[in-house]
């Protein structure tokens, strides 16, 4: 009999459900990965979205919904009373929570437009047009007109005029305000109020009613939002380092002083008399910070005006605020031209004046040259201000006169005057 032995070798791989499943939705765009899971949350009454809406150390996503953190004061539950000193949550988390709770059957459409919107809770007409080619057209316009009806008030809206007419609507304003904000906001911005006048067939009193009553909007709604997690850090004043049986800190630390800039603009912005002037006239001050200050801007926030909205750097383009805004208040920058060229009042708030002038120098006369309204102190800028607020930020005659010194043409030939220059010139 013979005997042989014989050794096999073999090597399988058996791919789990879970892991096709992952590899399934890792191929799936943003649309179709939103309406996959809309469908399985609607067929599985097993499952849930996972909503944050109670408090965690060190996250800004988990905190109490603003019901809850009404109800946390008083309550010895330290979570509890964490979440209720700060409360800000995405914006996409906010909208989520209110179409959850409507239970409508809109809410696959609505939070796929959700899903959509940009920082400034603004949706795309390209975004818009893609989603109704997905669910049709007349169900997309439903929801969208739901999602805008939720708060903040101007969700979802396709433009800035858009916002406006929505915002309008909900406060029960004129429908001439309506008219002007949806069919003249480039007239708006640059206060023909004239020629919208002429246009609409309406006093020039009742244009300026209507126009405050837009003013006294809130422009941009969405800032409190938090769209990256927002972790905060316990950071020492002092390092101290143990020698024998003392503590002793280090010998360079050195001695701090809050600065005037600090100071002086605390002081501007916790104003009792600001914040009567912005609520009488129905105004709304924008602080943007220089970029150096981004960082600290939650240092400005102490008992101010709910009029007054914090735009950290970065978060709106420059020149959208620009063109937007009815006034510049400023105290050296060059971003001054820029809303002077588009006939708005600029104010110049110079209280480090000498300072300034004998670090940086200037290429103009500040004290006798500079167009514009110029203080040095808190009581004369506020007189500038409540004078501009109340006549409907015109621009004063003595600057509408004096802007041909300084800018020699008015067209949309700028580029091209550059672009001959550079040319004839050899470059």
């Amino acid at each position: 009999m013979d005997i042989s032995f014989e050794f096999t070798l073999s090597q399988t791989q058996n791919v789990s459900l879970n892991t096709v499943q992952f590899m399934a939705l890792l191929q799936m765009n943003a649309m179709e990965l939103s309406k996959y899971i809309e469908n399985v949350l609607l067929e599985n009454p097993t499952l849930e979205a996972d909503v944050a809406t109670s408090a965690s150390f060190g996250t800004g996503k988990s905190k109490l919904s603003r019901k809850k953190n009404a109800d946390a004061y008083g309550c010895e539950d330290p979570v509890a009373l964490f979440g209720s000193c700060e409360d800000r949550i995405s914006l996409f988390d906010e909208v989520r929570l209110q179409i959850r709770s409507a239970r409508t059957p809109l809410e696959p459409v609505a939070l796929c437009i959700a899903s959509f919107l940009d920082a400034n809770g603004f949706i795309s007409e390209h975004d818009f047009g893609c989603i109704s080619k997905e669910y049709g057209k007349h169900l997309t316009d439903e929801a969208l007109t739901f999602v805008q009806s939720l708060y903040p008030t101007g969700l979802a809206a396709r433009s800035v005029s858009e916002r406006l007419v929505i915002q309008l609507r909900k406060e029960g304003s004129s429908p001439l305000a309506e008219i002007i904000a949806s069919s003249y906001i480039d007239e708006l911005s640059k206060h023909k109020y004239s020629y919208i006048s002429k246009a609409t067939g309406s006093s020039l009193d009742d244009i300026l009613n209507a126009v405050s009553e837009i003013l006294a909007l809130e422009p941009f709604p969405f800032a409190e939002y938090d769209t990256k997690p927002n972790i905060q850090y316990i950071v020492p004043d002092i390092m101290l380092d143990k020698s024998g049986n003392l503590f002793v800190a280090d010998e360079w630390l050195p001695k701090l002083n809050v600065s005037d800039y600090y100071k002086k603009y605390s002081s501007l912005l916790q104003s009792p008399r600001l914040n009567q002037i912005l609520k009488d006239t129905n105004t709304r001050l924008i602080f943007y910070i220089h970029p150096k200050f981004a960082g600290y801007i939650d240092n400005f926030k102490a008992a101010v005006s709910n009029r007054v909205t914090y735009i950290p750097f970065g978060k709106i383009p420059l020149n959208e605020l620009m063109m937007r805004c009815s006034m510049l208040i400023t105290d050296y920058s060059s971003v001054c031209w820029d809303v002077y060229y588009m006939d708005k009042p600029v104010l110049f708030y110079q209280f480090d004046y000498d300072m300034y002038n004998q670090a940086h120098g200037s290429y103009i006369n500040m004290e006798n040259d500079l167009f514009g309204n110029r203080s040095t102190t808190e009581d004369a800028l506020l007189n500038d201000v409540e004078y501009f607020a109340n006549n409907g930020f015109v621009e004063n005659e003595k600057d509408r006169l004096a802007a041909p010194k300084y800018f020699e043409y008015r067209d949309n030939n700028n580029s091209k005057r550059i672009y001959d220059f550079l040319k004839n010139n050899g470059f």
